[in-house]
């Protein structure tokens, strides 16, 4: 009778956990400004799966976008829904992932 030795050897490979804590997730530049040569605003720390909801301060949502391919960042080109650029003005964002949420102040100054 032959004897059979099977071995198994898995390895894993993945790039460093980002977890779905958001207590040091922020926004980045702010204010954001144009005239100094923004182009776009960066929210960072984020979890790799979450959803940014950017609103007036009248409740309006200007635009939802979704952060899904595991970097722990957004790079928001500063448009809503419709594609035009926000106008001057104080907006909220509310980050959301599956454990936790957060909420800031974003600051437009065309």
């Amino acid at each position: 009778m032959k004897k059979v030795l099977f071995i198994f050897l898995l390895i894993v490979f993945s790039s460093p956990c980002i977890s779905a804590d958001l207590s040091n997730a922020y926004a980045f530049p702010v204010p954001y400004k144009p005239s100094l040569g923004h182009t776009t605003i960066t929210f960072t720390n984020l979890a790799s799966e979450c959803t940014i909801r950017v609103y007036s301060v009248s409740g309006s949502l200007a635009v939802s976008l979704r952060e899904s391919d595991g970097d722990g960042q957004y790079v928001w080109d500063v448009k809503n829904v419709d594609g035009a650029g926000l106008v001057s003005g104080v907006y909220l964002y509310h980050i959301k992932s599956s454990d936790d949420s957060k909420i800031g102040q974003l600051r437009i100054i065309r």
